[in-house]
This record gives C-alpha cells, structure tokens and sequence, in this order.
C-alpha cells in the first residue's frame, strides 16, 4: 500500500482486553520467545589475521543504523568462522544490538550474513509473524525493552529479557499490510536522504570553487594562500571588521530570569543560524550586560565558536539584536563596506577556513583560537558584487536543503504517528 494511499485506513471499533492493554479481537497477544527462533554470534580471535578479510560478510552491533544491513564493515574467513561462535543468519532477518552504546538498535538484514556476540538474531517460526512486521513491531517496543534492563550505566539488553517481551500479533495478511505502509514510508524517507545528501555534497563543491577560484573567472595570480582571480585581494581577516572581540573573563555571571539573552555555542547551528526559541536561552540582567558593551550583537554579526569545539558560527537576525555571547565565542562585526556578512558567514563555514582555524589554534587540552590569532588568518576578498552572488547561490543550495529537511520531518512524524495507530490496531488496514 503507497505513502499515498494511506488516508483510505480504517478505525478499528472492537477490542478486548489484555496483559498490555486493549487491542482488536483478532488480534492475539504473544510472548517473542514463543513466536521466534533468536541466537547470537560470536568473534573470531583478533590476533590470528588470517581470520578475517575473507569472504562471508560479519555484523557487528554498530551497523544497525539506519535500520537495514546491505554489507558489512568487515568480513571473515571460513577458518576464522569455524574457529569462534560467529554464527550465520539468513537474509530479512530481523538483528537486534545486545549492549553497549548501539543497545537496542534494530535493523532488518537483506543479505546472508554472520554475527558476532553483540548481535541477536531473531527469525520468526513458520508463519507465527511476518518479519517485516516484526521488524517495526520491535522498534515500537525498543524503548520498554531498555528501560527493563536500564541502571547506572549502558543498557544490556539479554537473550531472556527480549524473549519475554509481550507483542500484540495481527493476522498475517494485516501484518503484511502494516509493514507495506510502513516500509513505503521509510523508502520516502531513504529518498530525502539521498536529496538531502547529494544536496550538501553540491554546496561543498561549490564552496570549494567559490572561495578559490570565483564566479566565472579566466586569470589568477599566485599568492600565499594558492591561487585566486586577478580581480581579487589579499586580506587579513582582522582587516575586515570594525569589532573582533571576546570576553577577558567570564567568571561569576548571574542569570536571571528576563534581560538580556546569552549565546551558548550549542545554539549555532550547521547551516550557520542560530536558535531562535528564547524559551531556551538563558538571561543576564541590562546592568551585567552593560559591563561588557563589545559584546552587545547587532544585526548581520557573526558569531563563532573559538574554544572547545572550534568552528561553529551563526549570524545573528534582527530577533538576537542586543544578545550577548559566552566566553567560548567571539563576536565578529563585518566592515560592510568591504565584506559582506553573507559571504563571510559562507566563508567561516567552509573547508579552507576551518583548515586555517585548527593551524592557528593552540595545543593546549582546550583548544582555544585567541583574537590576534583570527584577525591573521589570511582570506582571498571577491569585490563586493562577486560576494553578493556567491551569497545568493549559496542561500539558494541552503533553502532548498531547509526544504528537503522539512519533508524529511514530516515524513518521520507521519511515521512515528503511523506506528502508533497500526501497531496498535487503533487504524486497521483490513
């Protein structure tokens, strides 16, 4: 049944009662271990390399995500089989993550393959359950079944504690129908995120040529930092702000309820703008603010991310007019005469910046990139009107990357919404 044609579902109207609460009547409620054959692998020795390399394809628990195995990271002898626990699985079976960070990842496998100790194997009895279905039968469930094993530290999930996990069970020809809606949901998304991808590796290459080699350019010269057009300049990046500053010391700031809003590093996101929910932020009263005037943000500056994690930068909307920024940031505040906020936040972001960055940071356990050390990295400077159309481009690539995200969001919440109503029998496909 296509994504599509899902709005012709049906509401379920008679239910009984049960050990996890109210499903159709004909549907049956059934223990895993009853319904499913289930069996781990194991690993060949480490220190015999003529075990590995071979030709039988070998999972591991990290290779669960997204949700389906096609290959393997690695692969194994017939001696390095025989010679451990690894054991084989046949294809579109269902694999579950035991332990670890991956605990409780699920992923159908679509090739013969073996697995080691951190894998459970789960392969349905004749016809007891279909294994697609299962597949997202099991994925609703995933976080029950952590929380019966959750302590102090990582989950560790067992063979005993999955096998008791009850599932509500449909007739297989409704299984088969919920898994055909929910997988056509799932193609859906796999497509966005292939457009989503190949979209990010289109802005890249374009940033790559922009930032070296311009708009539509015939002659370059040779400089220090390779070769740009004829037409462009030199500069030091000091020489292109009216403010590069960041606080002395940040030490015993009170926040308060209201005031003036903090920039925290976390807020500046991938495509170079910041959070916009205030609801999020937290506050410093007008006078605190007023003892550190340089970090006052105005509209169009930009604000990167200078210790710790290096590199992030956002330019601040006309909402975070006012804002203030942590002692982790730096505020930058573009010469709009010479640069262009658009371009220089384009520029920040790119591979050749952030190559400059990591030379110029200092080795110390945190790396940290002082404000003498950013006013000296050198930029190749486009004219004004050359800026403008690489901005344009650029925000053209980001917007239709924003769109394609935005379709991908609300394919997984209809998604989500549809594992909540056919799982459950709340919407029949029968």
């Amino acid at each position: 049944m296509p994504i599509n044609q899902i709005s012709s579902l049906r509401m379920g109207n008679k239910f009984k009662k049960t050990s996890i609460g109210e499903i159709p009547v004909e549907w049956e409620v059934s223990r895993l271990g009853d319904i499913v054959g289930m069996y781990s692998g194991g690993t060949p020795s480490r220190n015999c390399p003529q075990y590995f390399g071979g030709g039988i394809p070998w999972v591991k628990s990290g290779e669960l995500n997204p949700g389906y195995v096609f290959k393997t990271e690695e692969t194994i002898t017939e001696e390095g089989l025989n010679s451990s626990s690894a054991k084989w699985v046949p294809a579109n079976s269902v694999l579950l993550a035991l332990y670890g960070a991956t605990a409780g990842q699920i992923a159908l496998l679509k090739i013969k393959a073996t697995i080691n100790q951190a894998v459970l194997a789960i392969i349905p009895k004749e016809e007891a359950a279909w294994t697609p279905f299962l597949y997202y039968s099991l994925r609703s469930q995933i976080e029950k079944l952590i929380s019966i094993t959750q302590g102090s530290g990582q989950p560790n999930l067992n063979q005993e504690v999955v096998s008791s996990l009850e599932l509500a069970i449909p007739p297989i020809n409704e299984q088969m129908k919920i898994a055909e809606i929910l997988s056509s949901v799932d193609d859906a998304i796999e497509k966005a995120d292939v457009v989503i991808a190949k979209t990010h590796d289109l802005k890249k290459a374009l940033m790559q040529r922009f930032f070296t080699r311009g708009i539509d350019h015939t002659k370059f010269k040779k400089t220090p930092i390779g070769e740009i057009p004829v037409e462009w300049e030199t500069n030091q990046l000091g020489t292109l702000l009216n403010v590069l500053y960041r606080y002395p010391t940040y030490f015993n700031i009170k926040y308060t309820s209201s005031g003036v809003p903090e920039i925290r590093g976390e807020f500046l996101k991938s495509n170079g703008k910041i959070e916009s929910d205030l609801i999020r932020y937290r506050f410093i009263s007008p006078e605190t603010a007023g003892k550190f005037s340089k970090t006052k943000l105005e509209t169009g500056d930009l604000v990167l991310s200078v210790r710790g994690t290096l590199g992030k930068v956002g330019i601040v909307p006309e909402s975070l007019k006012g804002a203030t920024i942590t002692a982790n940031l730096i505020r930058m505040s573009p010469n709009q005469n010479l640069v262009s906020s658009e371009w220089l936040l384009a520029f920040l972001m790119s591979e050749g910046f952030k190559d400059a960055l990591e030379q110029a940071s200092s080795s110390t356990t945190i790396k940290t990139v002082t404000a003498p050390e950013l006013k000296n990295i050198a930029i190749g400077l486009p004219p004004l009107a050359e800026q403008k159309k690489i901005s344009e481009i650029l925000s053209s690539v980001d917007d239709a990357i924003e769109k394609s995200e935005s379709e991908r969001d609300h394919l997984e919440q209809t998604k989500k919404s549809l594992m909540a109503d056919l799982l459950t029998g709340r919407v029949r496909t029968v």
